[in-house]
């Protein structure tokens, strides 16, 4: 740990590239060790644990709109001009954008999103980086579900007094189908010997 900026330092670069190299299905968790790595190597920002806080605050309040289904909410944690990409598109600004989570947010009945792990780096007073563990279970309307392990890699800008997304790129980990069950039957009733 750092002690003078209360921060974890992070471990050599040239072993994430190794890790990378050897399997790319692990670029998700090479590029939380690169952050992790320049992060602990920059100077902090004056102020770097309150945006780090407030960008916390964008990636949950993502999440959260995702969840909703809440496509305006989801928009408003992004720039107009932002990129987005994953595995299926790369759109531009708000109104591709729109189009794009349309079909998504619509084929899921329920979701739970998490966004986890999170590495913030404020680089300075109006632009960070972030990396964070993406987790999600979502069911159809037919009753399908499915989860994914990923994860999140933002360019962030603070413009106005307020953090929003400017990059996102989603970089699949794992996905994998799930056995959806009543929560009110997750559990054994309570005294029974199962």
């Amino acid at each position: 740990m750092d002690r003078v900026n209360s921060r974890p330092v992070g471990r050599s670069t040239e072993r994430e590239a190794v890790m990378s190299a050897l399997d790319p299905k692990k670029a998700w968790l090479a590029a939380h060790l690169r952050l992790l790595a320049a992060k602990a190597a920059a100077p902090a920002v004056p102020g770097w644990a309150e945006h780090t806080l407030l960008i916390a605050d964008v990636l949950t309040a993502y999440a959260a709109h995702y969840d909703a289904g809440d496509i305006d909410g989801m928009l408003d944690q992004f720039e107009p001009d932002a990129e987005y990409s994953n595995v299926f598109w790369t759109c531009t600004g708000h109104d591709e954008l729109r189009e794009s989570l349309k079909p998504l947010v619509a084929r899921y009945e329920r979701s739970c999103h998490f966004v986890v792990n999170s590495t913030i780096w404020v680089k300075s007073a109006t632009s960070a980086s972030a990396v964070s563990y993406l987790h999600a279970v979502v069911q159809t309307h037919d009753g399908v579900s499915y989860a994914l392990g990923a994860s999140y890699q933002d360019e962030l800008g603070q413009r106005d007094g307020r953090w929003r997304i400017r990059r996102r790129n989603v970089v699949d980990g794992l996905a994998y189908r799930v056995e959806a069950i009543d929560p009110a039957l997750r559990l054994p009733p309570l005294g029974s010997d199962q």
